[in-house]
């Protein structure tokens, strides 16, 4: 991923963690996510771990309120789509 498309502060993100946040802010569980990105769910758990710990955040609603902060919520695949 170019660091261009990753939002201050999240920087130091993988592309799929950042695709793993903004499908956790827009409110799909683990099953969801590993359906929609072919993943095993406990591939899936492990990123939102490592989300977590890059966030400094403990649960999914304080990692959505992070997200929302530096705007995820529609703007990355809005972005991916122009790439």
């Amino acid at each position: 991923m170019r660091a261009s498309l990753a939002p201050r502060g999240l920087e130091g993100f993988t592309s799929r963690e950042l695709e793993i946040l903004e499908l956790i802010a827009s409110g799909i569980g683990n099953n969801g996510i590993a359906k929609r990105l072919s993943l095993a769910e406990k591939t899936v758990r492990n990123y939102v771990s490592r989300i977590f710990t890059k966030l400094d955040v403990r649960d999914r609603a304080a990692a959505v309120a992070r997200a929302r902060d530096v705007g995820i919520g529609g703007r990355l695949t809005a972005m991916r789509s122009v790439s």
